[in-house]
């Protein structure tokens, strides 16, 4: 009995260990994306010389729904630019960008330059409080 309660232990410590390295990596690709220059392709779909918002989503994903009625009123009482992607088509430009999930949001200054990466649903405070300043 006890040897599989040191199993069970033991087998959660790897687990917890694979969960914490995997956060390292993504919030180490998340940094070495901030301040990038966005492609040329994907800047064109932002609207406007102000502030924008690169959404990735998925097809299948039902946060990615809420998210996108959330960037929806955000752009029409702000005017701010979104971009959606479909993050599984545009696998390359999702990478390049360090979005690992759906949904995800990259906020971009005037300029096309990245500000902040957001992986996972994001509320509309949140959102506002990361474009305050941009434009």
């Amino acid at each position: 009995m006890i040897e599989r309660a040191i199993i069970v232990v033991a087998l959660a410590v790897v687990v917890l260990i694979g969960v914490l390295a995997a956060r390292v990596a993504a919030r180490r690709r998340v940094g070495a994306a901030m301040g990038m220059e966005l492609p040329s392709d994907l800047a064109a779909r932002l609207q406007g010389s102000g502030a924008g918002i690169i959404y990735f989503h998925g097809v299948h994903c039902a946060d990615c729904r809420v998210q996108a009625a959330i960037l929806s009123r955000l752009a029409g009482e702000t005017g701010v630019s979104v971009a959606p992607v479909d993050a599984a088509r545009e696998a390359e430009m999702a990478s390049a960008l360090a979005v690992m999930t759906v949904p995800s949001t990259v906020i971009v200054d005037r300029w096309r330059r990245v500000r902040a990466i957001n992986l996972g649903f994001r509320g509309r405070e949140a959102l506002e409080a990361q474009l305050l300043g941009l434009s």
